[in-house]
């Protein structure tokens, strides 16, 4: 057992040549309380534990005011012999302990506060975006009553409604703010050619994509509805890769997961690539300008979902102007699943070449 009693704490002689040791007992019951007590007044959120630690402090203010009581008569006779005594470590470590303590404890309340605050604001939020979301349900599940009901025109006709209703669907959950749009990329194994544009596809540094996810402009819809097609867009290919190198971010990724891909900004499509030895450096910083000015510089939040048959045929991009049009988890993945109900007259529309 290692004994305490010899733990000298001063080596101040007496006149009388005696050497006093703090007592053993005192100090070690002082050690054993304070820790007790730290671990009872540690950072804490509850209203029960913060009452406690107001008690513990009050009582510590009346131990400390007693020890100062009967305190000068032993710093006199300490002085006299030139001695340090076991009261004057006690009301020292004492004073120390409630000072660092009152500190924390000011500083935890207002940490406390502000941490209520923000959590109730997270739930106000939740339940905003929880009524939103069964705002589009509903909205969703009349559109596609709407486009039941309607006859059947041509394949193109029908692939267009069903993208405008999406995109009319987005825009209502923004409160018809910005500009909504959808639009579809069919896939296809071999290189098109005439006018359309190869994005990205020229700098990965190896191997030659499987196919391309090409867009084109008659398969895309806005909202407001100022035309009757997406005039911003351009007509161009995405590659969709073999394994050799990950796929773009987006309709590439959907498409070869056969997943879909829900994007809060569109401006952070890039980070996907970052790190990737495969991809040229180039690629990630044409598509950061794409999106923050380029022309997709008005796509904010984007959802592309894959449009399977056998297996996938094609993806639909749907977006808005607005970033992180929901924030929390739970409201993304609703709102991104709600428009899985597209997907299967999407599929029946599309032409069979």
């Amino acid at each position: 057992m290692t004994r305490l009693g010899c733990t000298k704490i001063s080596t101040c002689a007496s006149a009388s040549g005696r050497c006093d040791f703090v007592k053993p007992a005192a100090f070690s019951t002082a050690l054993r309380s304070s820790a007790t007590l730290w671990d009872s007044v540690g950072v804490e959120t509850e209203r029960g534990t913060q009452r406690r630690r107001e008690w513990m402090n009050v009582v510590l203010a009346v131990v400390i005011g007693m020890i100062g009581v009967v305190y000068p008569d032993q710093l006199k006779a300490g002085k006299e012999k030139h001695e340090i005594t076991w009261q004057f470590v006690l009301f020292v470590a004492s004073l120390v302990y409630f000072a660092i303590n009152a500190w924390q404890w000011m500083r935890t309340r207002d940490g406390v506060e502000a941490r209520r605050a923000k959590a109730d604001r997270r739930r106000a939020r939740e339940d905003r975006e929880r009524v939103r979301i069964d705002r589009l349900r509903s909205d969703i599940h009349d559109h596609i009553t709407l486009l039941s009901a309607q006859p059947k025109n041509s394949p193109e006709e029908q692939i267009h409604a069903i993208l405008q209703a999406m995109a009319n669907v987005v825009l209502a959950l923004c409160d018809s703010e910005g500009i909504a749009g959808a639009n579809l990329m069919v896939f296809q194994t071999d290189k098109p050619s005439g006018h359309v544009r190869f994005l990205f596809s020229s700098n990965y540094k190896n191997g030659t994509p499987r196919g391309y996810l090409v867009l084109n402009q008659r398969y895309s819809a806005v909202a407001p509805e100022r035309q009757d097609r997406d005039r911003s867009l351009e007509e161009f290919a995405l590659p969709v890769n073999d394994g050799w190198a990950p796929d773009l971010p987006g309709a590439p990724t959907a498409f070869t997961d056969e997943h879909l891909s829900y994007e809060p900004d569109a401006q952070k499509l890039h980070e996907d690539l970052e790190g990737h030895s495969e991809v040229d450096p180039k690629t990630t910083d044409a598509i950061s300008e794409y999106f923050t000015t380029g022309r997709g510089k008005n796509i904010g939040t984007m959802i592309c979902l894959p449009v399977p048959a056998a297996r996938p045929v094609a993806v639909v991009n749907i977006h808005h102007s607005r970033r992180y049009i929901v924030r929390s988890k739970q409201a993304q993945r609703d709102f991104a699943n709600a428009f899985a109900v597209f997907v299967g007259p999407l599929a029946a529309a599309l032409p069979n070449d």
